[in-house]
C-alpha cells in the first residue's frame, strides 16, 4: 500500500512544518558545493528544497504525491524560484 499525501494533508503539511531552519540547511550545506547537482527524494512541498534553492544551489525534487509537488511548485513560484 503507497501513501500518498492529498490536498488538505499537503496544506496542512505546510503549516505545521513550513521551511528548515537555518540550522539545519546550514547541516546540509556542508555536504554541496554550489556548482552541485541535487536531487532531494521525498521533496514534499520544498521544506529543505526550497531554502536550498535561496541559497543559490542547483537542486531538484521527486516525490510520490502531485498534491506536494504542486505546492511545492506553488511556493517557490511566490518566492520568484
Amino acid at each position: 500500500m503507497t501513501m500518498m499525501y492529498r490536498q488538505l494533508c499537503s496544506e496542512f503539511y505546510d503549516v505545521d512544518k513550513k521551511y528548515a531552519s537555518s540550522e539545519e540547511v546550514d547541516f546540509y550545506r556542508k555536504f554541496f558545493n554550489e556548482d552541485d547537482l541535487i536531487l532531494e527524494p521525498m521533496c514534499g512541498s520544498g521544506r529543505l528544497l526550497i531554502p536550498l534553492m535561496q541559497k543559490g544551489y542547483n537542486i531538484h525534487g521527486i516525490d510520490n504525491s502531485p498534491d506536494m509537488l504542486k505546492a511545492c511548485k506553488e511556493r517557490a513560484a511566490h518566492l520568484n524560484l
